[in-house]
């Protein structure tokens, strides 16, 4: 896994970007969102660290397509890499073991809406697989999920729950009548972004694994770390893109003139406040975001013309900053397109990952680029 350390400064990584302005979405709150932080200590580990390893050829060909897009070997380089570079162990073993231990279940929590390719491929998850079970984590208490198993198969994932071998399932269901009896979903819940009903995983797992993907959103501007746990592990999710003329505040449904609260549109409170739920703070371990591709534009569906090879895995404890990152990504290929950054889009609807602002505004994470400290290590 020997390589190149090579550091960008973050102001030249924003002029990289195309001039992506550093508060362009985490700015403009509303100033009663502040009352929503988070108790003390409660925050992410290590807030503001970000590593993202490069490896150039991960992508074979340079071009993704299919499911076998990626050359084994050098996506698990890639993943070794970013635990050692992030954790400052020389070996990847230890550098997990500093977030999971061999008593934990752990739930590895994929994104394969985007399958096949704008999904975590199967090549990232199984390279973490193997090092849970180097630490000494049974298969039987490894879970790799996500919502639909369609395209969880799609994206070369083969469903199984055979006793003693590491589960692959999905959980969702617009109904308690089609919800998977055994991984659908626990009883009704209030969260801070209202009532709704976990996936069971959660409450099966002492800890998760989030292994987001970059993409464009249609509704949320930007999908990354915290909405793939945040809506990720909830039925009926859109009622949370704040679609209907209500949001919800301290569990109340509120209602102002048929319109959602401002700070609500986009989703722009609902994904850091279903976030902020202990049922998912209290599981999340890490996030290690599959970035071997882009999804720039036309997300969160798979678009072949809009999907970019970054050849990367970047790794953070804060979903805040690799969000922010994310958008800070997707910018800069929108801009080699001749694309408008995300915030600035008003057709077909606005759509500015206002998600990110309120997150940090909760205590979440740290948003502001000037206040991460954000490394890139290139393989040889």
């Amino acid at each position: 896994d020997g390589g190149t350390n090579v550091s960008i400064d973050r102001r030249s990584f924003l002029k990289q970007a195309g001039g992506v302005a550093a508060g362009c979405a985490v700015g403009a709150l509303a100033p009663e969102l502040a009352s929503e932080a988070l108790a003390s200590g409660t925050g992410p580990a290590n807030p503001g660290k970000l590593v993202r390893v490069h490896g150039p050829g991960t992508v074979k060909g340079g071009r993704i397509k299919g499911r076998k897009y990626l050359l084994e070997e050098k996506a698990v380089a890639l993943v070794h890499r970013a635990l050692t570079e992030f954790t400052g162990e020389s070996d990847p073993v230890a550098a997990l073991g500093k977030f999971v231990n061999k008593d934990d279940v752990v739930g590895l929590k994929v994104n394969c809406l985007g399958s096949p390719g704008a999904a975590t491929h199967p090549d990232i998850t199984f390279a973490v697989v193997d090092l849970l079970r180097k630490i000494g984590i049974s298969d039987d208490n490894v879970i790799v999920y996500d919502q639909y198993g369609s395209r969880m198969r799609k994206g070369g994932y083969k469903l199984s729950d055979r006793k003693g071998k590491v589960k692959v399932i999905r959980h969702w269901g617009q109904s308690s009548s089609k919800q998977d009896p055994k991984w659908g979903y626990q009883g009704k819940t209030m969260t801070p972004a209202g009532p709704t009903r976990f996936a069971k995983v959660l409450d099966k797992v002492t800890a998760v694994i989030n292994l987001p993907v970059p993409k464009d959103h249609d509704l949320t501007g930007v999908t990354g770390a915290l909405k793939n746990m945040a809506f990720g592990n909830i039925a009926v999710v859109p009622k949370f893109h704040c679609n209907k003329p209500y949001g919800w505040v301290d569990g109340k449904k509120i209602k102002k003139g048929g319109t959602c609260q401002p700070e609500c549109k986009w989703g722009g409170c609902s994904v850091a406040r279903m976030y902020s739920a202990p049922e998912i703070t209290q599981k999340v371990r890490l996030h290690l975001a599959d970035a071997t591709g882009v999804l720039y534009h036309g997300g969160p569906q798979y678009q072949a013309k809009w999907t970019a090879v970054y050849d990367s895995v970047i790794i953070a404890t804060d979903p805040v900053a690799m969000d922010s990152l994310f958008l800070r990504i997707i910018d800069e290929h929108r801009a080699k397109k001749g694309l408008k950054p995300i915030d600035q889009i008003k057709r077909p609807r606005r759509r500015p990952a206002a998600f990110i602002g309120h997150a940090a505004a909760m205590g979440l994470g740290v948003a502001d680029p000037e206040k991460q400290d954000y490394r890139e290590v290139e393989l040889a």
